[in-house]
């Protein structure tokens, strides 16, 4: 799956989830986190859906090594996981 595939299915499902669709602020590339769209608990749900959905795991250990706070970071380690 290419990554801008992940990107479009993160971005759908987030927007969605957290009624993000409309809002001037939101983009792919915003810090969900310093933007206020998604609390830790919302972090948990976006990995819950990716597992999910894409079949890979991500552990705590991607967490710590990998940015994933935006939906393309969160992609990119998507995409390294299926490769």
């Amino acid at each position: 799956m290419k990554p801008q595939e992940i990107i479009e299915i993160l971005d759908k499902f987030i927007k969605e989830h957290f009624e993000l669709d409309g809002d001037p602020d939101y983009s792919t590339d915003v810090n969900l986190f310093d933007y206020g769209f998604v609390d830790s608990l919302g972090a948990v749900e976006i990995i819950m859906f990716v597992e999910e959905r894409f079949g890979c795991s991500i552990t705590q250990r991607d967490i710590s090594k990998y940015p994933m706070n935006s939906v393309e970071e969160i992609a990119e380690v998507v995409a390294s996981k299926l490769q």
